[in-house]
């Protein structure tokens, strides 16, 4: 059986200076971090995909020294923008991961016995996310093909129990649902939450990523930042099996 390991990082919130902070975290400080625990233990990772919200100050030169330190990666790393990406400049650093059609900056990929699909949501000056009739259309074409499949955006489908974050998710779900009910798609991984959540969509499961950057509590009634470890998501696929966990790195922020 086919056997592959992605990783999922998400809501990055990188700053235009290394050393300036985003909601009180030391944001490249703690990426770094990140990206040095996979390259000791998980170096071998089929596919690194970025779930959006990539950067907190949409200026170039975030996203081009978040391409500076993709580099080990060059060949693997995958990323779709969040609300708070400007769509323009993602494509100016990273337009050769691009691999989607339409207006919309998507990917579609392979790892071990998956097709792995990512997906647009950001639409400008929104907070919520929208995938838009266009998109689905190309969405519905590809899934014709019934290859296992698992979809990465940033904006969950599914509320998560935080209403001021439920109250920005994916709005056109119900469209994206009828797509992938009795589809191959066999997994739906997000972000924009900045916690782990787990749900069910039309029969698929859903999962979000801690952010690498700042935590969200569950529940929380107020939008506060908690400078907890930064974390990541480990998918680990064996033939048409999911298995999947987050990891944390040890300590917080300073």
């Amino acid at each position: 059986m086919a056997r592959a390991r992605i990783i999922q990082l998400s809501d990055l919130h990188l700053t235009a200076a290394e050393g300036d902070r985003a909601r009180g975290a030391l944001v490249w400080r703690s990426l770094q971090r990140v990206l040095g625990c996979l390259r000791e233990a998980y170096g071998d990772a089929d596919l690194l995909v970025a779930t959006g919200d990539l950067a907190s100050e949409r200026r170039p030169e975030t996203y081009a020294r978040l391409r500076e330190l993709l580099e080990p990666w060059r060949d693997r790393a995958r990323l779709v923008p969040g609300n708070h990406d400007d769509r323009a400049l993602v494509r100016e650093a990273f337009g050769d991961t691009r691999s989607g059609a339409g207006e919309g900056f998507t990917f579609v990929a392979r790892a071990g016995s998956f097709r792995v699909i990512g997906l647009d949501t950001l639409r400008r000056w929104r907070v919520h996310g929208r995938l838009g009739e266009a998109q689905l259309a190309w969405l519905k074409a590809e899934l014709r093909e019934r290859i296992p499949t698992l979809l990465f955006m940033h904006h969950p489908p599914i509320p998560v129990g935080t209403w001021w974050l439920d109250r920005d998710r994916l709005r056109d779900h119900r469209s994206l649902l009828a797509l992938i009910r009795g589809s191959a798609v066999r997994g739906l991984f997000c972000g924009h939450v900045h916690q782990e959540a787990t749900g069910q969509f039309g029969g698929v499961p859903v999962w979000t990523a801690p952010s690498t950057a700042y935590q969200f509590a569950p529940r929380a009634w107020l939008p506060r930042a908690k400078l907890d470890a930064p974390a990541f998501r480990l998918i680990e696929l064996d033939g048409e099996r999911v298995h999947t966990e987050v990891i944390r790195l040890r300590g917080g922020e300073a």
